[in-house]
């Protein structure tokens, strides 16, 4: 499907987008990012290149049903987009940088032992689902 921008930065997101093509970036990783922002824009009805406090605390809570992750790549996104935008001269406030993403994952290292069984395990399993099938 085919990116359409509809909001007051639709032209500027264009060019962005433009530029992040050009240095190798794919667009599935920036095609929704970008429609966010539009999407985003539309939904404040932002007439004007703007983007100030008000619409800070608004963008941090646009997607309220995201995850953390999904949070922080939206924010950090939009804050590149617009220090491209102060770049070219427009006069935006940039959103602070979102908080560090924890996580819980505690990494497992197996034994030499716990190793062994694992396998012995999955070549049993293999050789039964082999004979079942002859």
């Amino acid at each position: 499907m085919t990116l359409q921008l509809k909001s007051v930065f639709k032209d500027l997101l264009w060019n962005y987008r433009e530029i992040l093509l050009s240095i190798g970036t794919k667009p599935v990783s920036i095609d929704r990012q970008i429609r966010f922002l539009d999407d985003f824009f539309i939904a404040e009805e932002v007439k004007d290149i703007v983007f100030d406090k008000e619409l800070i605390t608004k963008w941090y809570k646009f997607k309220p049903e995201q995850g953390e992750l999904s949070k922080f790549i939206r924010i950090s996104f939009s804050r590149r987009f617009l220090n491209y935008l102060r770049s070219l001269g427009y006069d935006v406030e940039i959103p602070r940088k979102p908080r560090n993403i924890s996580s819980n994952q505690q990494c497992y290292i197996y034994n030499s032992e716990e190793i062994l069984k694992y396998f012995a395990k999955f070549m049993k399993n293999v050789a039964t689902r082999s004979l079942n099938l002859t």
